[in-house]
């Protein structure tokens, strides 16, 4: 899986920015990020959407990137 984390940082956003863009809320991108929830399939669709990447492509096992 491509962790938002480093997602996020290599597109240079705070959580705030990535809540903004993708409709989640920055306390849920904080526990997805840290592990303590895994987050509704829902905001995984956002969060796809919001970094302009497929769900698949975001959810893909490590080592799968083209």
């Amino acid at each position: 899986m491509h962790h938002p984390t480093r997602i996020r940082a290599e597109c240079g956003w705070p959580y705030d920015a990535l809540a903004e863009r993708s409709g989640v809320t920055r306390r849920t991108l904080i526990s997805i990020e840290t592990g303590s929830t895994r987050g509704a399939l829902d905001s995984w669709f956002r969060i796809a959407e919001a970094f302009e990447m497929p769900l698949g492509e975001l959810l893909s096992p490590p080592g799968t990137d083209d």
